[in-house]
């Protein structure tokens, strides 16, 4: 009985990431001459080699972007008909099911895969840098 048990317990932690696999990374950009700033966060997984989650966000004035939902007003005038929080997000969950590395860029910072720029037509040309550094960070 005991090594049935034992061997349950493997199988079901073989899915398990132990905390000391998962590391935090951070990355902040200069506040430009308004005070605005952007700030990036991801957490990754040093056995998957792999960015887990990852939140990018801007402060205008102190105040977040993702925090304003639709009071940001993007959504009436977005060619995606989203918000800057659900473009965002949009962007979060491509790197984090893909990779910072699938992300194509043109020489002005504009992404252009086709997936990502169906749901995030902000520019972002700016945060990329930033997630690359807070995962470099994370590394370690």
């Amino acid at each position: 009985m005991k090594k049935l048990l034992a061997v349950v317990s493997v199988l079901l932690c073989m899915g398990c990431t132990s905390s000391k696999d998962i590391v935090t990374g951070t990355a902040q950009s200069e506040p430009d001459e308004e005070g605005n700033y952007t700030v990036v966060t991801v957490e990754y997984s040093k056995s998957k080699d792999k960015v887990v989650d990852v939140n990018i966000d801007e402060y205008k004035n102190g105040v977040s972007k993702k925090s304003m939902g639709d009071d940001y007003g993007l959504k009436a005038v977005s060619g995606v008909g989203r918000e800057w929080d659900e473009q965002i997000h949009y962007l979060e969950t491509f790197i984090k099911d893909y990779s910072i590395a699938d992300l194509q860029m043109n020489e002005y910072g504009v992404l252009e895969n086709p997936d990502v720029i169906s749901g995030c037509s902000i520019y972002v040309g700016h945060m990329i840098p930033l997630v690359e550094a807070a995962i470099a960070d994370a590394k370690g």
